[in-house]
């Protein structure tokens, strides 16, 4: 499974967040990549059938503040 994050700004604010994104999911080890024009993704393969939780921390950078954001994702056979 391919994971995909967008960092962006919120209005009034303008440009486009860099750094890095830390992005995890339950049960593996989680990876840190480097944002370019403000997304970022990670593999986490195999992932077992089941419910995962998703995790990307935004690390932040000179012009932005670190922020973060959950979801779930589901796996089918």
């Amino acid at each position: 499974m391919t994971v995909t994050a967008t960092v962006t700004t919120v209005a009034p604010g303008t440009g486009t967040p860099t750094g890095t994104i830390t992005l995890a999911i339950t049960g593996r080890t989680p990876q840190t990549v480097t944002l370019v024009n403000g997304r970022a993704s990670a593999v986490f393969n195999p992932l077992p059938k089941g419910t995962h939780l998703v995790t990307a921390n935004y690390n932040g950078d000179v012009s932005f503040a670190a922020s973060s954001g959950t979801t779930t994702q589901t796996v089918n056979n």
